[in-house]
């Protein structure tokens, strides 16, 4: 059910005064996360910033966390999630489905704006140079992963020229960066690529970072972002952003373990898009 509101004023401490204007809002923002970490973690570290959002907003947000990052596109091409948190690849492919827009991106905790892919072995193996890994068992996160899928693809195919599909004896998907530092951990694989910051994010809860060996470390790739659906309504898509902009609870803000929030857009992501388009080149060719 839709509610109509003729004059809405959002107010808070933190917010300058608002006004969305003769707009029909819905009765509930829905808020979707790609899958990088199981869903109970991410339900927890996203509880303050959602309430605050719906304190900012008088509209109640509800958290969705589809089954993988595909599931995230689908769903706000099925108009299910209102505006989604998209690793910089799957937020090109949503972009390109579902006419998804940026609009702000996470500061990492170090202030910087980006991040890096690794990739990772469990230590006392005798796995240690990207020689050492050839005829071993390598585990993707996700096809649409950022960190762990394009990024390490690229460097296999124009840095180390290498066939991911022939280097390897075995190649599968765990499903989330979290999921396959437990396989590896638990020895269901040899190698993993990894977000460095799910990495971090885990390191001394779910493993310790010392178990493993980090034997290659891309170069700085653009933070994770979050982007709505094209068709809100126009106010309502500025006072969101305002929202997430001016988000400083200090204990949300460390539960998502980032600094803050800046303004973003889709020319941030260009390089990414070059090198997802040229993914889909060499993979059409070898078809």
């Amino acid at each position: 059910m839709l509610r109509y509101v003729f004059i809405s004023l959002v107010l808070s401490l933190t917010l300058p005064i608002t006004v969305i204007a003769d707009e029909i809002l819905p009765d509930k923002l829905v808020f979707g996360t790609i899958p990088n970490e199981s869903p109970d973690i991410l339900k927890a570290r996203y509880a303050r910033f959602i309430a605050y959002l719906g304190q900012q907003l008088h509209i109640p947000v509800e958290l969705r966390v589809p089954a993988d990052y595909n599931g995230v596109i689908a769903e706000m091409k099925a108009k299910k999630i209102d505006f989604a948190y998209y690793g910089p690849k799957s937020y090109i492919e949503a972009s390109e489905q579902t006419n998804a827009q940026a609009f702000v991106r996470l500061l990492s905790v170090d202030g910087s704006e980006g991040y890096h892919s690794l990739i990772i072995t469990l230590k006392n193996k005798g796995l240690n140079t990207l020689a050492d890994l050839k005829g071993k068992r390598w585990l993707y996160p996700d096809p649409e992963s950022t960190s762990g899928t394009l990024v390490p693809n690229m460097y296999f195919y124009l840095e180390a020229r290498i066939d991911p599909a022939s280097y390897f004896s075995s190649i599968n998907y765990s499903g989330s960066h979290e999921k396959s530092v437990l396989a590896l951990k638990a020895q269901e694989a040899d190698v993993v690529p990894v977000s460095e910051n799910v990495f971090r994010r885990g390191d001394g809860q779910s493993w310790s970072m010392e178990e493993f060996t980090i034997i290659w470390r891309s170069e700085l790739i653009p933070n994770a972002l979050f982007a709505y659906r094209a068709d809100l309504p126009a106010h309502l898509k500025t006072a969101l952003k305002e929202a997430i902009l001016n988000f400083r609870d200090k204990e949300g803000l460390a539960q998502l373990k980032i600094a803050g929030f800046v303004p973003a857009e889709d020319a941030d992501y260009t390089f990414i898009r070059k090198m997802n388009d040229y993914e889909k080149r060499l993979l059409a060719r070898r078809q």
